[in-house]
C-alpha cells in the first residue's frame, strides 16, 4: 500500500468512527498521550506575537517577520539555535524557540493530565470570548474527528523516510496518540472535572490578568491604548504561571538577535 492510499484509508475509518459515534459524547481516554498541552502553547506563542505589536521595544522589521512568518513562530519548539544570516523566518523561528522555553519553564504541575486541563482552561477562555457557551453539550468529538480527517489527508504530500514501512508505522502510532488525545480533549471540554481544574489551572492560568486581557482582546479585535504594555507587564510579576511566562518571552524577545533589515 503506498502512502496515498494509506492516508485515505485512514482518514475515511476516522470519518466513518465519527459518523457512527453521532452526537454522543466522547468517552474518557484511558491514557493521555504526552502530546497534550500543544494547544496551549500555541496560544500562548500567538498571544506572545499579539503582545509584540505593542512593545515599543520591537522594530517594525521585528514585527513584520512575526506576523508574515507564524508557521515558523509555532514551529520555533522544533527548531535548534539560529546561525548564519539573518533573516525574517529565523527570527520568527527563534522567536517561537524561546517563548516555548518560557512557557515549560513555568508550567506547574507539567504532566500530561496538567497540560490536558490546562489546554481545556485555554479553549474554554476562547471559546467564551467568542460568545460560544463552553458548558453547552455538543458533538465535540466529531468536530475534532473532522479537523484531523482534514489535516491526515494532507499526509501524502510529505516526503517519507527511505524506509517507507517504518514510516507508516509512525504514522499508525500518531494516529492512535491523536484519536485518544481528542476523545480526551473532547471528554473533559464541555464537563471539565472541578478539582482537576482548580488543582492544574488554578495556578496556571488567570483570564483576569492584565497581559492575557491585552493579548486576548488583541486576538478578537478590540485594540486597547498602547501603552498600557508596560503595567500589564509589571503585574504579569505576580500573576499566573502563563502571565509570568509571558513576561519572559517578551523579555526574551527584546534581546534576541535582529533580523536583516530591507
Amino acid at each position: 500500500m503506498n502512502r496515498r492510499k494509506f492516508a485515505y484509508l485512514s482518514a475515511l475509518a476516522s470519518a466513518a468512527t465519527a459518523t457512527v459515534r453521532g452526537e454522543k459524547t466522547a468517552a474518557p481516554a484511558a491514557r493521555i498521550p504526552e502530546a497534550a498541552g500543544l494547544i496551549a502553547e500555541m496560544i500562548f506563542l500567538d498571544d506572545c506575537v499579539r503582545l509584540a505589536m505593542y512593545d515599543t521595544e520591537l522594530s517594525n522589521t521585528e514585527k513584520t517577520a512575526l506576523t508574515a512568518h507564524p508557521d515558523f513562530v509555532r514551529n520555533g519548539a522544533l527548531s535548534p539555535p539560529a546561525s548564519g544570516e539573518k533573516t525574517g523566518e529565523k527570527f520568527a523561528l527563534a522567536a517561537g524557540r524561546i517563548c516555548s522555553e518560557m512557557l515549560n519553564r513555568h508550567r506547574q504541575p507539567n504532566s500530561p493530565e496538567a497540560r490536558l486541563y490546562q489546554d481545556i482552561a485555554l479553549m474554554r477562555d476562547v471559546s467564551a470570548k467568542a460568545g460560544c457557551d463552553p458548558a453547552k453539550r455538543a458533538p465535540v468529538a466529531d468536530l475534532l474527528d473532522t479537523v484531523h480527517v482534514r489535516r491526515r489527508l494532507g499526509l501524502h504530500t510529505l516526503n517519507p523516510d527511505e524506509d517507507i514501512h517504518h514510516w507508516l508505522e509512525g504514522i499508525i502510532t500518531w494516529w492512535r496518540d491523536e484519536r485518544e488525545l481528542r476523545s480526551a480533549i473532547a471528554a473533559a471540554y464541555t464537563s471539565p472535572d472541578a478539582a482537576k481544574m482548580h488543582e492544574f489551572v488554578s495556578g496556571f492560568y488567570n483570564p483576569s490578568d492584565p497581559i492575557i486581557r491585552v493579548a486576548r482582546s488583541f486576538e478578537f479585535a478590540q485594540v486597547t491604548p498602547p501603552g498600557i504594555l508596560p503595567s500589564a507587564l509589571a503585574q504579569a510579576r505576580q500573576g499566573s504561571q502563563y502571565a509570568r511566562a509571558m513576561v519572559e518571552a517578551v523579555e526574551s524577545l527584546r534581546k534576541l538577535t535582529k533580523p536583516l533589515e530591507k
